[in-house]
């Protein structure tokens, strides 16, 4: 006979292949498909007949009534309790609170000993109310019952407001010891004038929200009614019994698999809009809003009208705000639910966590109705019901296996008690609850709680502060309470299940729309006519060759044009351009214009079958060239610009053509493999010129230049923007990037006006900065488009140009070059990107939402552009027109297929695409064009082209059975079908792609792959044990709880810390390495080598001596040298350790110098710290720098950037002229606020207090006195000139009276023990500055600190070599050398040329904060760009 949990799984199993067991309490039998009883299935019936009936038959009663039977006196949680002790544990994300709620209630009056005395026979009635946790995380029930746990506070004598601020300040957000009971308070507030109030703060794994209502009837029932409450004959404990035991039912396991069988569809939690750097606050803001009697009850009669529980309509309620401000509109919530199974009449009256967790997906389906909605809502949370078995914690554990720990966080939770304050106090409730209360949950960011009781409907928000945007739930809210209150009317359950935006944001966003601007949009060639007939003899084009005035530009044009005529062009004629860049690529599309016809510019280094698509899509009869055409491409007729000859008679006036007809196309890129064309209006593309001239008040005296291609729309404006305001454009010699030519030309013709991709900009701005910028200063408008602007790129250029102003614009192509504009502040610092700005004139943007409605501020959506500057369409594709122009409220809009959000002011912030359209480089590339040309290919069966890192286009491919070829043939097969730009750079081969649950191909998963690819790049030639470096790996992972960490990856990306090392270090000491290496030395290694990788190499090492490390080259050392980065050129960056000896403080800069990848990059740490503390710190900076000379020749390098921090700086001056005087080339010595110690301090008490700072604290922060940083300074300041430099110990006695607070502070100090003071600067440490750093830390810390500390009064000798010296804006340190002593010993040192320039932060946030360390790196690399 098998066990019961076993054949519970069987009959499950069986179930699957529709064998189906009944029972009638004596006979099995069972129905099944025809020959699917086999002999297996039947001996397995026969055997375990007994227990299966019973399993069937599944009789609660009977196993209610066996349980009971305790051998131990600790029993186990049940899963909602140990989600939240787990939850509440600091490690986790969100955790560090309890499951916590405070609230009041009101009564006439108190008798303060009658209250007492009431709590201590509840207290003794319900053994709940005594439960603590034991140390193997059990409940257990406290023997001892504690006696007079009421407080009393008395508002006579003092404030009532103080007393209610201070108790709700106390209580509110408490957090309990769970090892100690109780875990609960109750109190007695009495007030003179008003209702006295009765508070209760519960940790609620002692009683759920029954549980607690259920506490306060008895309350009432024994203070007011005298009433003595009937003995209990059941148990908590005997309840959680109860639920292990249906682990083993066939109920268990069906629910398991319908689960299971679904975990995939399940949607993530929504995602509302969150501060950029969210804080994890453990205090939540509470909201409320009611509904009278009255009002609640016309709600609960139209729910039973309309066939919805009053519950789920206000649940519906909630998904729809949620849904509103959420970017993903399906999506999953938490709802707590009061689970007691009616499993005896006696757990109505217990007290304890009997609530469960039930996930529910809430979909976004079309409806037409509230009711509706809330139909389709409720059948999905009573079909989740109907399998509450396998509880919602163990959905959720099951999320977090399959999907990872992000995608199981459910922080958006709803919690209903509607019917039970009623059913509870049955309408005799003496109390009134008023508004003032607040709940905690771990890991939950809006806790909406419903309740009803004799005044009406009780609603409560609980929201964790540090989460969201300012005035962000605040509107949520707002919107809530609206919709509320609206449900009292019929109306609103029939009408459409929408929420409008709140009234100031409507008005914001009407107000940015309002872009309507009367003005006269005349044809473009009407525009150069009248440039022309204004001025003449006005330059106004200028290339390689020679330049044109107006008039002779406008007679070669007329040529073009008669030439056109007699070759039939007609008006609304497509005609090429396939002419290279010159003067007469602009002279040609003038000439089409004041034909009437259409020009469509054509790229001659286009592949032949693409310049065929195009002229075949755009029916073009008549090319104009400068050259033969070398490819057999049909088209009925040429022209030839270099054959004409400009008759001077001839100008015309243009035709009388309407501005609406169409003026150019251009092509970009298409998902079906076809180039698709965009049509252009004169009326659409003449709003946007007029606008922007006007913007940049652009006159004939401005100069342009043609960067981009005639192709790429951007030309368009420097073409026809330049002409139509009579200025002059100069067009570079061809369209490869020059920087070099570029700047000549701008300084030789004084170039004002700039328009470009981004990256073209940079590359002009990084050729010209190491030389001042004199060659481009004349620049007065700089037009940035196409992609994303670096966001350091305008601060850099208003550097050395503070008189020119930079635009941001963005658009498409279809509406017309631009739509949007934003100019940067000089002063303006921007964090994560440049906003996208704000609408030109005569035309609108919105965000909208899957549904096409109006997103909040903050919140994701679809970018859609409206106005005149709109496209006609795309040529010959009306479906695709259809699809991508749109019809809204009688306007005509373009779905750009970008994604943006609202910010505060109006202006929109640019996401960037989410489908399978990209840009690089400022050309759109749609991706499913490049998959569709590689298709194409005989070989090939299928294809998918991705975007990683860096903007670099990867293909992967799936041959034919039976096919190959090799990424060479590939590549050249593309270059026959595709430009340049489009062609990816890396072809990978894959035996078949993987696929998702509905059978596509699983595009995620392939791109993953890649990322794991470069990763394991850095890994060549490094091997280890598979099993051990897994362990290790493991042990992470479950620590992390994320089981997607590699081998390889950066620990701190993954959120991990100094106390998580430090917590680890412990950990893998005690089971790894069975404490054979010091904790010191093991938590030195991870802080200074953050990957499993290295740790596992760095043990193994360890243990075996015999292994060397890649990174050690030299084992019996103090210091340790470490690869972060491999360049193959000869340059090496060697980083050197600060005070503490560790890389930690460098972790940043690190990473922003492998960006730069100017050379492999080094760290020197100690990886002895024992020995460092123990070494004479006289002769310490010379030991170091010989040791280390030796490390550095090691990596054989030939140019050496040697940086130094703190100390290091010292050890680097005197590595420098070692290395120097063995031949090597010292290419830079880069010195980080290192400033030399140049007095001696004895006073160990002192020597703490220079140490603080390091911790992220200051002795004003220590909590034993108040001391501001002037008084500490002037004190150090007397003994440092009272005794000559040379502090001597217990210096605190020499200190005059003045000084009294800084006496008592180091008084209190020095009444302590060290480990004492340590255990107090920790504990500080994580309180002030929220920096986490165990005792035992501090201590190894200080130590070496100490030793630097004294080290650094070294003086090195002279140096005959340059020094760079980066000194920090800020000072925090009360040393009383100052800056000017510190540049005077090193210009003492420095033989040759000392430079110093200023870095953002203090001497600890210049490397530490993260934007800093990017602006540290630029300073650092300068030098390879000098």
């Amino acid at each position: 006979m098998i066990c019961i949990e076993s054949i519970s799984k069987k009959i499950v199993d069986l179930e699957k292949k529709n064998i189906i067991l009944k029972t009638d309490g004596l006979k099995l039998s069972y129905e099944a498909p025809k020959d699917k009883i086999n002999k297996e299935i039947l001996d397995f019936l026969k055997e375990n007949k007994s227990e299966i009936i019973k399993l069937l038959l599944n009789d609660t009663t009977e196993k209610w009534n066996s349980m009971g039977i305790y051998e131990s006196k600790s029993f186990p949680l049940t899963d909602t309790q140990a989600a939240y002790l787990m939850g509440r544990e600091e490690c986790f994300s969100y955790g560090n609170v309890g499951c916590h709620i405070y609230f009041e209630i009101e009564y006439s009056c108190l008798d303060f000993n009658q209250v007492q005395n009431v709590w201590n026979e509840l207290l003794e009635r319900h053994e709940m109310l005594r439960m603590e946790i034991t140390a193997d995380k059990k409940q257990i029930i406290s023997e001892i019952v504690p006696k007079n746990i009421v407080t009393f506070w008395d508002t006579t004598n003092e404030t009532e407001d103080q007393i209610l601020s201070m108790v709700r300040e106390k209580f509110g957000n408490k957090q309990y010891n769970i090892y100690k009971a109780p875990l609960f308070d109750v109190g007695v507030i009495s007030r003179e004038k008003k209702n006295d109030i009765l508070f209760l703060s519960v940790e609620m794994m002692v009683a759920d929200w029954t549980s607690i209502w259920l506490l306060v009837k008895e309350f009432e029932d024994i203070y007011f009614g005298k009433k003595t409450l009937p003995i209990l004959n059941s148990s908590f404990r005997r309840y959680v019994d109860f639920l292990l035991a249906e682990k083993e039912s066939v109920a268990f396991y069906r629910d398991l698999e319908f689960w299971k069988s679904k975990i995939e569809r399940i949607p993530e939690a929504p995602c509302l809009p969150t501060v950029e750097q969210a804080y994890d606050s453990n205090r939540f803001k509470h909201f409320s809003h009611s509904l009278n009697r009255d009002s609640w009850e016309k709600v609960v009669a139209y729910s039973k009208k309309y066939g919805i529980t009053p519950t789920v309509a206000v649940l519906q309620v909630y998904v729809q705000i949620i849904r509103m401000w959420s970017s993903n509109k399906d999506f999953s919530l938490n709802l707590t639910m009061m689970n007691r199974n009616n499993l005896h009449s006696d757990l109505e009256n217990i007290v304890g966590d009997f609530t469960e967790l039930c996930v529910l997906e809430c979909f976004n389906l079309e409806t037409d109705t509230f009711v509706e909605s809330a139909r389709i809502l409720q059948k999905q949370l009573f079909d989740n019901l109907d399998h509450k078995a396998f509880s919602g914690i163990k959905v959720l554990r099951e999320l977090n296996k399959e999907k990872g720990i992000d995608k199981a966080l459910m922080p958006y939770v709803f919690t209903s008690a509607v019917g039970l304050v009623g059913k509870t106090l049955e309408s005799n409730f003496v109390g009134r609850m008023n508004e003032f209360g607040v709940s905690q949950t771990p890991q939950v960011f809006i806790d909406c709680q419903v309740m009803d009781d004799l005044e009406g409907l009780r609603i409560f928000w609980d929201v964790r502060e540090g989460i969201f945007p300012d005035g962000l739930v605040e509107d949520m809210f707002f919107l809530f309470g609206k919709q509320i209150d609206k449900m009292e009317k019929e109306c609103f359950w029939t009408q459409e299940d929408i929420v409008e935006l709140p009234e100031w944001q409507k008005q914001v966003r009407n107000s940015v729309n309002n872009t309507a601007v009367k003005r006269e949009l005349y044809r473009i060639e009407e525009g150069i006519i009248y440039s022309c007939r204004n001025n003449p003899n006005k330059i106004a084009l200028v290339d390689k060759e020679r330049s044109f005035t107006y008039q002779e530009t406008l007679e070669y044009a007329m040529v073009i044009k008669s030439e056109l005529e007699k070759k039939n062009c007609k008006v609304g004629d497509y005609v090429g351009i396939m002419v290279n860049k010159s003067a007469f690529q602009v002279i040609a599309a003038i000439g089409i214009l004041c034909t009437g016809a259409i020009f469509v510019p054509i790229s001659s280094d286009l592949p032949s079958e693409r310049k065929r698509k195009i002229i075949q899509n755009s029916n073009i009869h008549i090319i104009v060239l400068d050259i033969p055409l070398t490819e057999s491409i049909e088209v009925q007729d040429v022209v030839y610009v270099d054959e004409l000859f400009r008759d001077q008679k001839i100008i015309e006036s243009a035709k009388l053509l309407e501005n609406t007809q169409s003026a150019y196309v251009i092509y970009t890129s298409g998902s079906t493999g076809e180039p698709k064309g965009v049509e252009i209006s004169h009326e659409s593309v003449m709003n946007t010129i007029l606008d922007m001239n006007e913007r940049l008040s652009i006159t004939e005296n401005d100069v342009f230049i043609a960067i981009s291609k005639m192709n790429f729309d951007l030309s368009i404006y420097d073409m026809f923007g330049c002409l139509i305001a009579g200025a002059t454009l100069v067009i570079p010699d061809d369209d490869t990037v020059n920087p070099e030519r570029w700047a000549e030309l701008i300084n030789h013709y004084g170039v004002t006006i700039w328009n470009s991709v981004p990256a073209l900009m940079q590359i002009l701005f990084v050729n010209e900065e190491a030389k001042g910028c004199k060659r481009i200063s004349s620049l007065r408008n700089i037009l940035l488009s196409g992609d994303w602007i670096p966001i350091d790129l305008p601060a850099r250029i208003y550097e050395f140009l503070p008189d020119t102003r930079i635009i941001s614009l963005g658009g498409a192509t279809e509406a017309s070059i631009w739509s949007v504009y934003h100019e940067c502040n000089i002063n303006e610092q921007y964090k994560k990107s440049i906003p996208y700005g704000k609408p030109l004139s005569n035309q609108t943007l919105y965000i909208w939402d899957e549904n096409m409605r109006d997103c909040p501020i903050g919140v994701k959506g679809d970018l859609f552009i409206g106005g005149i500057g709109l496209a006609k369409g795309y040529m010959n594709s009306s479906d695709l027109t259809a699809q991508k122009f749109i019809v809204k409220g009688g306007e005509r809009f373009y779905r750009t297929g970008d994604k943006g959000r609202y910010l505060l002011g109006g202006e929109i912030e640019f996401l960037g695409r989410e489908d399978m359209q990209v840009k690089i480089n400022g050309y759109r590339i749609e991706l499913g064009e490049i998959e569709s040309i590689l298709c194409n290919y005989e070989p090939i069966y299928q294809a998918v082209v991705s975007v990683i890192k860096n903007k670099l286009l990867v293909a992967a491919v799936v041959f034919h059975n039976g096919s190959n070829a090799s990424e060479a043939d590939i590549l050249i097969y593309l270059k026959m079908h595709l430009p340049q730009y489009m062609i990816p750079k890396k072809i990978v081969v894959w035996d078949s792609f993987p696929l998702t649950f509905n059978g596509k191909i699983d595009r995620k998963r392939i791109d993953e792959n890649y990322s794991i690819e470069e990763m394991q790049k850095h890994m060549e030639g490094m091997s280890v044990d598979n099993n051990s470096a897994n362990e290790l790996l493991l042990m992470w992972r479950e620590a992390l709880h994320n089981s997607e960490i590699q081998l390889q990856d950066n620990l701190y990306d993954y959120g991990v810390d100094s106390l998580i090392m430090a917590q680890m270090a412990s950990k893998i000491r005690n089971n790894y390495t069975k404490n054979e290496i010091p904790f010191d030395v093991l938590l030195r290694q991870l802080l200074n080598h953050p990957d499993v990788l290295s740790l596992y190499q760095y043990i193994e090492n360890y243990s075996m001596p015999d292994k060397k490390l890649v990174q050690n080259i030299k084992n019996d050392g103090i210091g340790t040298i470490n690869i972060f980065h491999e360049n193959k050129n000869d340059t090496l960056q060697v980083l050197l350790h600060a005070g503490f000896g560790t890389m930690n403080c460098f972790r940043y800069l690190i990473e922003y110098m492998r960006l730069d990848n100017k050379g492999t990059i080094a760290g020197i740490a100690i990886k002895n710290s024992k020995r460092y503390c123990e070494m004479n710190p006289d002769n310490l900076i010379e030991i170091l720098a010989d040791e280390y000379v030796n490390l550095i020749i090691g990596l054989n390098k030939k140019k050496i950037q040697i940086i130094g921090y703190c100390i290091s700086g010292l050890i680097a001056v005197e590595i420098a002229r070692r290395l120097m005087e063995r031949g090597l080339e010292i290419f830079d010595l880069v010195l980080i606020d290192s400033h030399p110690i140049q007095y001696q301090l004895e006073d160990e008490l002192l020597m703490e207090i220079t140490f603080l700072p390091s911790l992220g604290i200051e002795i004003s922060q220590l909590g034993l006195g108040e001391i501001s940083n002037e008084e500490l300074y002037k004190a150090v300041l007397y003994l440092y000139n009272e005794f000559k430099k040379e502090i001597p110990s217990r210096s605190i006695q020499y200190l005059p009276d003045e000084y009294i607070n800084l006496k008592k502070i180091l008084l209190k100090l020095d009444c302590m023990e060290k480990r004492q003071r340590f255990e107090l600067y920790s504990k500080m440490a994580l309180e002030k500055a929220e920096n986490q750093f165990p005792v035992d830390m501090c201590i190894d810390l200080f130590a070496a600190y100490k030793q630097s500390f004294k080290a650094a009064q070294f003086v090195p000798e002279v140096y005959a070599g340059n020094i760079r010296f980066l000194l920090a804006e800020e000072s925090t340190s009360f040393i009383p050398d100052n800056d000017e002593e510190t540049l005077a010993f090193w210009k003492n040192t420095c033989l040759d040329d000392m430079s110093v320039e200023m870095i953002k932060g203090n001497h600890i946030t210049c490397t530490e904060n993260k934007e800093n360390a990017c602006t540290l790196c630029k300073k650092i690399t300068k030098c390879f760009q000098d």
